[in-house]
C-alpha cells in the first residue's frame, strides 16, 4: 500500500544532511568529496516520502541508503592505472578510497542498527551482494552481448533504489527507478565513446547504442509523464530542461 501523504523531505536539505554525515577531516584533505547522485536521491526521497514512516525514520532510511550508494561509488574510484598506483600519492589516494568506502558502509549499518531496522539492513546487504556479483561479471569480461551488458548495468546501478521501492511496495517508482537509472548509465557510456574513453562497450558501435537510447528515452519520459499528481515534485525534477535525456527525447519527438 502506498500512503499518499504530503511530501516532507527536500532534496537540497537531504543532500546537506548526507554530506554532513560523511564529513571526515583527514579523508577530505586527500580525496575529493563524494559525489551524490541526485537522480537516485530524488527517486529515493519520493519512494520513502510516500511511506507511512515518521519523518525522522524517513530521514534515517534515505541517509542510510545513500551511504550505501556512496560507498559503492567510492570503491569504483580505485584506479586501474598501474603508474598512478606506483606513486606514493596514488597509493595513498587508492587506500583512502577503499577505506572511505568501508567507512560509509559502516555508517549505514550503525545508523540502522541503532534504530533496530534489521529488515532494512538485510535488504541493503542483499542488494550490495548482488551488485558486487554483477561488477565481477564486468571485471572478468563475462558479458557476451549488448542485452547482457544492459541487464548487468541495470543490476549494478539501479538495483539498490529499485529494491528500496519494492520494500515499500511502490511498484510505480520501482519501475521508473529501474528504467531511468539504466538509461542514464547508458547515456554516460555513450559520452565515453564520443570522447574515446575506455568503456565496457568496446564491441558496441555508437549507432547501435544510439538506437537503444532513442527508443528507451521515449519510454521513460512517458512513464514520468504518466505518474499521478502526488508525484508532481518528482515529475518536475525529472522533466526539467537541464536533463539531457529529456532534451534528447523532446528534440527527437519534434
Amino acid at each position: 500500500m502506498i500512503f499518499l501523504n504530503t511530501p516532507e523531505l527536500d532534496l537540497t536539505q537531504m543532500k546537506k544532511l548526507i554530506l554532513d554525515k560523511i564529513k571526515y577531516h583527514y579523508m577530505d584533505q586527500h580525496i575529493s568529496q563524494p559525489k551524490i547522485d541526485e537522480d537516485k536521491l530524488a527517486l529515493l526521497i519520493a519512494i520513502i516520502d510516500h511511506s507511512s514512516l515518521a519523518k525522522q525514520k524517513k530521514i534515517q532510511y534515505v541517509i542510510a541508503t545513500m551511504l550505501v550508494q556512496i560507498a559503492l561509488d567510492t570503491h569504483e574510484l580505485i584506479s586501474d592505472d598501474s603508474r598512478q598506483r606506483e606513486s606514493a600519492e596514488g597509493k595513498l589516494t587508492e587506500q583512502l578510497n577503499v577505506l572511505a568506502g568501508d567507512y560509509y558502509s559502516g555508517l549505514y549499518y550503525y545508523l540502522l542498527a541503532n534504530v533496530e531496522e534489521i529488515d532494512f539492513i538485510r535488504l541493503l546487504a542483499s542488494a550490495i551482494r548482488e551488485i558486487n556479483e554483477n561488477k565481477m561479471k564486468l571485471y572478468y569480461k563475462e558479458i557476451q552481448s549488448f542485452p547482457d551488458y544492459v541487464a548487468t548495468i541495470r543490476h549494478i546501478n539501479g538495483l539498490l533504489i529499485s529494491r528500496v521501492a519494492s520494500f515499500f511496495n511502490n511498484l510505480q517508482l520501482e519501475h521508473l527507478s529501474d528504467e531511468w537509472i539504466t538509461l542514464a548509465s547508458l547515456y554516460r557510456e555513450r559520452e565515453k565513446i564520443d570522447h574515446k574513453q575506455s568503456t565496457m562497450l568496446s564491441s558496441i558501435t555508437g549507432q547501435e547504442l544510439d538506437a537503444w537510447l532513442q527508443k528507451k528515452s521515449h519510454s521513460v519520459v512517458r512513464i514520468i509523464r504518466e505518474l499521478p499528481s502526488t508525484y508532481d515534485k518528482l515529475k518536475k525534477y525529472f522533466l526539467s530542461d537541464n536533463k539531457v535525456i529529456i532534451k534528447t527525447s523532446v528534440s527527437e519527438e519534434g
